[in-house]
């Protein structure tokens, strides 16, 4: 038997409950509580392994959106709508959370200053970055006298507070 095939028989108490869940939860084609713990503990595995690479993660996070994703999909078909700010959300929010969990830092250096602040820099101009793009994106929609959103006024109704808020960092920059 090579190593990838090899068991351990493990002695372990669940509670009733978890016991219920675990037998009535389908899980491919798992059928006794041996084949589900293997599993769970497979994809426990890979899911830990996969969030260390920004790809990886980027798609575990899409693996675990796609049914809301696909929920408003089958809504928007329905409806015969669709909604730029959703769809952007929807990118964005998964590919700078993968961004965010992938700088971890590594096992050894924990605990560690050695770099941190320097680190911390790039992370925050990253994070600044990305959604500065957003919001220049979100700004954009705004152009039109319709925005390109489920409910077509819903940039009008925000985009005075947003003018404002420019307006007064603009006197600020020029009070300098």
């Amino acid at each position: 038997m090579n190593e990838s095939t090899k068991s351990i028989t493990i002695s372990g108490r669940i509670s009733e409950g978890d016991h219920q869940f675990l037998m009535e939860f389908p899980l491919a084609g798992k059928v006794t509580v041996s084949e589900k713990l293997r599993h769970i503990c497979t994809f426990f595995r890979q899911y830990h392994t996969n969030l260390e690479g920004y790809s990886a993660c980027l798609e575990q996070l899409n693996m675990a959106l796609r049914p809301a994703l696909n929920d408003i999909k089958e809504m928007e078909n329905e409806e015969g709508v669709n909604s730029e700010l959703v769809t952007k959300l929807l990118n964005f929010v998964p590919e700078t959370l993968s961004y965010i969990i992938t700088q971890r830092k590594p096992t050894k250096n924990r605990g560690r200053a050695s770099g941190s602040q320097k680190r911390l820099i790039e992370i925050e101009d990253r994070l600044f970055h990305q959604t500065l793009v957003l919001i220049e994106s979100i700004l954009r929609m705004a152009l039109t006298q319709k925005s390109p959103t489920y409910n077509p006024n819903l940039m009008n109704d925000r985009l005075s507070n947003i003018q404002e808020l420019v307006g007064m960092m603009d006197v600020k920059k020029r009070g300098k």
